[in-house]
């Protein structure tokens, strides 16, 4: 259980690290031909809506420029983004909205999937966790017997991880992520961690 968490806290930090929240933007020109069917309207419009994803360059896990460029190249080839910028201390990902929302299903994955492992792992104190819509509060049910205050710190550091992640690609405010345990049997609150105390 220890080691999964660790792994994932460290894979996490290797992309979110220096995270701030991820400026978007979007833009959409409409048609010029005025007589094409709303059908064809709407196509057109998929097709030329796009959302701007900013990340700060030190979250990117390629070091230089030219990794960086590779590394958009690459995913422009398939099919991922539609084009990529580099900046001096950003990179800029262009995607159609499909894909924003595919980055955004992708980020919500790693929560939930996250949230199932800690829950399933029979070897962990965690019985249940429950979460608001927008993981920025985490309610975590626990064996009080089993509990320990280090696995519920490297726990907590992934959730925040992973929540700021999320927030980032989906264009939201960085905010306090709380994730409080729980005494199963009693409801107790046994330790609250927020992110802005880390």
């Amino acid at each position: 259980m220890r080691k999964k968490i660790i792994t994932g806290a460290l894979l996490l930090a290797l992309t979110v690290t220096g995270c701030g929240s991820t400026s978007q933007s979007s833009s959409s020109t409409p048609p010029s031909d005025e007589n094409l069917a709303s059908s064809e309207i709407m196509a057109i419009d998929k097709n030329i809506t796009t959302v701007d994803m900013t990340f700060p360059k030190d979250i990117i896990k390629e070091r230089s420029d030219a990794d960086i460029q590779s590394r958009i190249d690459q995913l422009v080839a398939d099919g991922d983004i539609v084009s990529g910028k580099i900046g001096e201390n950003t990179v800029t990902y262009k995607v159609t909205k499909k894909q924003h929302k595919e980055f955004v299903d992708e980020a919500v994955k790693i929560i939930e999937d996250t949230n199932q492992e800690l829950i399933d792992d029979p070897n962990s104190f965690v019985q249940d966790v429950k979460t608001n819509s927008g993981y920025t509060r985490y309610n975590i049910s626990v064996d009080a017997t089993a509990y320990e205050e280090f696995e519920a710190s490297i726990t907590a550091i992934t959730l925040w991880m992973a929540t700021a992640w999320y927030r980032s690609v989906a264009g939201l405010e960085d905010t306090n992520i709380q994730v409080r345990y729980l005494d199963a049997s009693t409801g107790e609150v046994l330790n609250e961690l927020n992110s802005n105390d880390a």
